[in-house]
């Protein structure tokens, strides 16, 4: 009985483990990805900006 607990108890240990990792990747790669697209989304609004002052001075 003992043993089969145990067994039963470290499988789940390891299932933990993973789905730890699992999580920390994916929220690694979910955070990366995420401040790419905010990176790329700040330099359009500075280009857009940047067009809007060409245009107000143009006129």
């Amino acid at each position: 009985m003992k043993t089969a607990i145990n067994v039963k108890f470290i499988k789940k240990n390891i299932m933990i483990d993973y789905l730890l990792l699992f999580a920390f990747v994916f929220g690694f790669l979910l955070g990366y990805i995420l401040d790419k697209r905010i990176e790329k989304i700040l330099t359009q609004d500075n280009n857009t900006k940047h067009k809007r002052t060409k245009n107000e001075k143009r006129k």
